[in-house]
């Protein structure tokens, strides 16, 4: 997959098909959206925000996905092209026209956007991108049940067996084991269960006001180096 850091540079040969949201969790509620970009190939592009708007306009949210947790699901969703886009401020304030005109349509050369029933962006939260000339918009219906809302909440309430289920895979923290058993994700706006002993694909994973550790199961409390690693809930 190829990913750029804002749209200077990704112009999309023959016409882009994008789809444009912050994809928080990449879950079975974008599952749809990613699908038909997919069937694009090297013409379909997923723009996303780094970092997360709520983290710029609101207080923050704990996230389902930091940046490299949603590069790796985009990417095993079959997505080739990504654009990540700095969100700021100032940025917030174009109109979903300015934005569709300006970035997608002129840096990008999107020929269509692909986009749920009920998607709205930029500062006006309309649709007038729709009567942007050389845009086609293609709307398509997505899973009802599924949000990053929802799932933050079972995650919340440490229900990761229902979380798994709305998300369509086990929860996971990419992150890194240090050598004294210390387990820290590859980022502070991570959303984590309460504090517990959880059940993980690489031991058991303790989270606790002081922090999180990782318990190898059947071995010492600590890895042999410190090492990168996924730890996935089971």
């Amino acid at each position: 997959m190829k990913i750029f850091e804002g749209f200077e540079g990704a112009a999309i040969p023959g016409g882009a098909v994008v789809t444009v949201g912050s994809f928080d969790g990449v879950h079975r509620g974008h599952r749809a959206l990613l699908q038909r970009v997919a069937l694009h190939g090297p013409r379909g592009v997923v723009v996303t925000f780094a970092p997360h708007p709520r983290e710029v306009l609101d207080d923050g949210v704990g996230l389902l996905t930091t940046l490299p947790e949603k590069i790796a699901l985009l990417e095993r969703a079959g997505i080739e092209n990504l654009v990540v886009a700095p969100f700021t401020k100032e940025f917030s304030m174009l109109s979903s026209r300015e934005f569709a005109e300006r970035f997608l349509v002129g840096k990008l050369g999107a020929k269509r956007l692909v986009a749920g029933y009920n998607h709205r962006f930029g500062h006006d939260k309309a649709r007038d991108f729709e009567a942007l000339d050389g845009l086609e918009t293609e709307f398509v219906a997505q899973h009802g049940e599924a949000s990053s809302t929802a799932i933050r909440k079972l995650i919340a309430a440490g229900k990761m067996r229902e979380a798994a289920e709305l998300a369509g895979y086990d929860y996971f923290i990419m992150g890194r084991a240090g050598a004294d058993g210390v387990f820290t994700p590859a980022g502070p706006e991570k959303l984590l269960p309460p504090a517990g002993k959880y059940a993980t694909d690489a031991g058991v994973l303790t989270i606790s006001p002081e922090g999180l550790s990782l318990h190898p199961e059947g071995l010492s409390p600590t890895p042999a180096r410190s090492e990168e690693l996924c730890v996935t809930f089971v």
